[in-house]
């Protein structure tokens, strides 16, 4: 679930596991925050707490009530609760929010032992952020959900296989409402030297492959790009631009993601 936010203001995202066919159990959910694409030039937000009172809702079908137990590391790259010793418990009110960088989420009973949960079991927690104060119209960030957990035979109770490192989930947070869409036109022959080019040239906006706006250069007055505005930044892998078909031109694009334009 992509998300979005202006620059300083609070926004959350979900971190989600569903189990498959199999009950599981030693559940635990893992987060390095903002780190879900490695190198990844992005912007920063700040740490503002979790929420995690949809997990602990109690459902017809537990066993017992769910209470999740949450640590904190200051690694960007923190291991598992059992083989990393950076992790720290969580308090609200007294962990200091600005060294959280990773957290992870056990899956506990009232008694503190590891939760049963059915099978086909929807479950999230919610991380609370705060946006950088940084206004730039192109930025994005990247926050990923690691899970692992042990998936039990229903009719032995035995544990039959051991989920680790399963990755999903992946939440693209935007720091800015709407998405542009550049389109720059790249000539491909020879400063015009057959002189073939076209007057005008028009691309074609389509939104999951319906056509939704169109818009031309003037290739006789030297221009060369075009700019689609007001368009859904959450969605923004639905759109696609096409050229006008110019005989004796071959067409082809590149999409740069990073600066939302298309070449071609």
């Amino acid at each position: 679930e992509d998300s979005r936010s202006g620059a300083g203001e609070d926004y959350v995202y979900k971190l989600r596991m569903r189990t498959g066919s199999n009950r599981a159990t030693n559940v635990v959910l893992y987060d390095h925050i903002e780190e879900a694409y490695e190198n990844n030039d992005h912007w920063k937000g700040h740490f503002n707490g979790v929420d995690v009172s949809y997990a602990e809702s109690k459902l017809d079908n537990y066993d017992k009530p769910i209470r999740i137990k949450v640590y904190w590391s200051p690694k960007t790259d923190a291991g598992s609760l059992a083989d990393d010793n950076s992790w720290q418990e969580y308090d609200e009110n007294t962990t200091d929010k600005t060294q959280v960088r990773s957290l992870a989420f056990e899956y506990l009973d009232p008694d503190g032992n590891p939760s049963i949960l059915p099978q086909a079991t929807y479950s999230y927690v919610l991380v609370k952020m705060k946006a950088t104060e940084e206004e730039d119209v192109n930025s994005f960030t990247y926050n990923s959900l690691v899970s692992e957990w042990n998936a039990i035979d229903n009719f032995t109770g035995a544990i039959i296989h051991n989920i680790t490192g399963l990755t999903s989930n992946v939440v693209r947070v935007y720091l800015q409402e709407d998405l542009t869409l550049h389109v720059r036109k790249i000539w491909d022959d020879y400063d015009n030297y057959y002189n073939k080019r076209p007057e005008t040239l028009t691309f074609t906006l389509y939104y999951d492959g319906e056509e939704i706006d169109a818009k031309t250069i003037n290739v006789a007055e030297g221009e060369t790009e075009v700019v689609f505005e007001n368009l859904d930044i959450l969605n923004q892998e639905l759109y696609t631009v096409e050229e006008e078909e110019v005989e004796g031109y071959i067409s082809s694009a590149e999409q740069n993601g990073v600066t939302l334009a298309y070449e071609f």
